[in-house]
């Protein structure tokens, strides 16, 4: 019989330490930004639904101006692995609402409406949290009819990264290579019949693949 494989937890203190190692990276980047909206100025300032990939979650976040961050929730999953990527996201002044398609997702989705609605921001991996990498879930979507929030998609495009071995191949930017950072521009989703529906998700996933380098 296949013995169960047993994830092992993180030392006490490495989301700290993780934490300070990706804002280091960060401020270390050749940055270069296109934001014609002006979400990284703070410029644009009405609730919205941020969206990127999930192997951008590290540092992409890091970017949005603080005033934003404290302002905005992020949705996790309720796995260990969203422990602790929730974990990381609250130490650079994120709030954390936990769910997934396969534990919590509804009453997470109703959550995120209704801080939408109170006049905060979310963000969300709309391929997570497992995949398949690049499909979108529907869950951006949903938010966005129901609220009539505009959607922002983000992305964190790195000459030189290290890529881990997961689902994603989470990317981890090498200190001063040459980064671009893209704000796209914003859309509405209009109806939730399931035509325009369908049509909502595949332009999430164009708008967003406009602005990713899949390198």
């Amino acid at each position: 019989m296949q013995k169960r494989r047993v994830k092992r937890k993180l030392p006490p203190g490495s989301i700290f330490m993780i934490s300070l190692m990706m804002k280091s990276i960060c401020k270390s980047l050749r940055l270069s930004i296109s934001d014609s909206n002006g979400v990284f100025t703070c410029t644009w300032n009405k609730p919205t639904i941020y969206i990127g990939w999930h192997n951008r979650l590290l540092c992409l976040p890091y970017f949005l101006p603080i005033t934003c961050r404290k302002n905005n929730f992020a949705l996790t999953s309720q796995s260990r692995d969203g422990e602790y990527i929730a974990d990381y996201l609250k130490s650079i002044n994120f709030q954390i609402i936990r769910g997934s398609s396969s534990r919590g997702g509804m009453k997470a989705l109703i959550q995120l409406k209704k801080q939408l609605e109170n006049g905060s921001s979310v963000m969300i991996a709309v391929d997570g949290p497992r995949g398949p990498k690049y499909e979108v879930q529907q869950g951006a979507a949903w938010i966005a009819c129901k609220t009539g929030a505009p959607i922002v998609p983000l992305s964190l495009n790195t000459k030189k990264h290290w890529k881990l071995k997961s689902w994603d191949s989470t990317q981890i930017p090498k200190p001063f290579t040459e980064a671009e950072l893209v704000a796209g521009d914003h859309f509405y989703v209009e109806s939730d019949n399931k035509s325009e529906f369908d049509s909502a998700l595949k332009t999430i996933k164009e708008r967003l693949m406009e602005i990713t380098n899949l390198d």
